[in-house]
């Protein structure tokens, strides 16, 4: 009987890890600050995978609307490589789902962006 709820547990928790991430999504704004941010919800065994082109594109075209010319990724660091920054923004990413024993069940991990160059 132990074998089979601890072989029933590897498997939810392999096919769990197995599970697509959701795509970033907007998820707030500012005109007047110019600033963009796109949110990822994740769970514990998930691990974002950001197409920094992509958002960088998404956040130019959005900046563009307000009247700037460009965007720029927030960061402490303007030299780190993606994956620096993918791991940074992953030490700030904030809990929005807990299950009932108040553990985090779901991440936002966000990246904000800077619209520059104003028109």
């Amino acid at each position: 009987m132990n074998n089979i709820l601890l072989s029933a547990g590897l498997v939810l928790l392999l096919s769990a890890g197995c599970t697509p991430s959701l795509p970033f999504q907007f998820h707030q704004g500012s005109r007047a600050d110019g600033i963009v941010s796109f949110q990822q919800p994740l769970t514990l065994l998930d691990y974002p995978k950001p197409n920094y082109q992509d958002l960088q594109s998404q956040a130019k075209r959005l900046c563009k609307n307000w009247g700037y010319e460009d965007a720029s990724l927030l960061t402490s660091d303007p030299t780190a490589t993606e994956d620096e920054i993918t791991a940074m923004a992953m030490l700030g990413a904030e809990c929005i789902e807990r299950d009932l024993l108040g553990v985090c069940e779901t991440q936002a991990f966000r990246l904000t962006y800077q619209c520059t160059d104003p028109k």
